[in-house]
């Protein structure tokens, strides 16, 4: 990378910086998304920051009429109407790239009809304001999509935004949010309508902040995120764009379970928590193992995230699966002291 490059993209990230904070690893995300071909829509990926999975899905939408008028190709499949029932709203980020995805199979069928139609018609046959244009048209709209969704995989979501806070397990009356922990990868159940300024901390580092575990992980944060982007960039290429909903799963099996996994460390504590294969089986071994006593509503909350997750091909994400093996990496590595994960 030259240092032109590197000036360029040090200005994009000051650009987002001025709109929400970022953290190291959401750094190295949109640094990635600066070097692939989601880049070339950087000012649509700043009017992301801030909006909800649901009013993202819409603006997509309008941009993507904006910019092709399909409307002009066919009015009856190709109006915003149509394409916003084939592409359903999400509560998460994850469901609307999958409703994404989704939406790109269906979509891509009709493409092609229009496109061997055009090249069948006697010129002058189909009412179009660019029959010439079609196909090369057709593709740059399946390109917009497939753009999006690098938008959507480097966006800093919502929930990494909010104000810090520690659990609460009163239960929240319009649902949990689910937020990472500061101290290791699992995922925790939080009560949105009770925020304190205190730290993310699952059920395993929901500790003083004398005491040893809590200390050694909180010493181990820097090294975590500056070794982030180095395991992404091993896991990243596995799962590109066009790997379809079943490659997917094929994959994620590998990634958790086999001695080819790019996650050795994660493979191994998977193994050692034990699980039977099954993406549920998985999940719970991946955010638990659950201690014995843990308040019924924690898991009950947990149970309500699992559900959620089991609904895409991607069970895990892949800032979850990158932040796993770092976080096990260095209590490998760290020598100083001996403490559970």
């Amino acid at each position: 990378m030259t240092k032109e490059s590197d000036v360029h993209i040090e200005a994009k990230l000051a650009e987002i910086t001025a709109l929400t904070r970022l953290n190291s690893r959401q750094r190295e995300r949109i640094r990635s998304l600066l070097g692939n071909p989601g880049g070339q829509e950087f000012e649509l990926f700043k009017d992301f920051i801030g909006l909800t999975p649901a009013q993202a899905r819409l603006l997509i939408a309008e941009e993507y009429f904006r910019r092709f008028k399909p409307d002009r190709i066919d009015p009856v499949l190709f109006n915003l109407e149509m394409v916003l029932e084939s592409l359903p709203s999400s509560r998460s980020w994850l469901g609307l790239d999958s409703n994404i995805k989704t939406f790109l199979k269906t979509r891509e069928k009709h493409f092609s009809w229009l496109a061997a139609s055009q090249a069948r018609a006697v010129s002058g046959q189909i009412s179009m304001d660019f029959p010439e244009k079609l196909n090369e048209r057709l593709t740059q709209g399946i390109d917009f999509w497939d753009k999006m969704r690098y938008l959507l995989e480097a966006l800093p979501q919502q929930r990494e935004f909010k104000d810090k806070h520690a659990t609460n397990l009163q239960q929240p009356k319009r649902g949990w949010s689910f937020e990472t922990c500061d101290l290791c990868w699992r995922t925790l159940p939080v009560n949105p309508e009770l925020r304190k300024k205190t730290g993310r901390l699952c059920f395993e580092h929901d500790l003083p902040a004398t005491d040893p575990v809590y200390r050694r992980h909180k010493r181990l944060k820097a090294q975590v995120d500056s070794a982030y982007r180095e395991v992404l960039q091993r896991l990243k290429p596995q799962y590109p764009p066009s790997l379809s909903n079943e490659a997917i799963a094929g994959r994620l099996q590998i990634e958790l379970t086999s001695p080819e996994s790019v996650l050795p460390n994660l493979v191994k504590h998977l193994q050692a928590v034990g699980h039977d294969g099954r993406p549920e089986s998985l999940l719970l071994a991946f955010h638990g193992p659950f201690p014995k006593g843990l308040k019924a509503v924690y898991q009950e909350a947990m149970g309500t995230f699992f559900q959620d997750a089991l609904k895409y091909p991607y069970v895990f994400t892949l800032d979850e699966l990158t932040l796993a093996e770092v976080w096990l990496q260095a209590l490998k590595t760290d020598r100083r002291r001996k403490q559970p994960a």
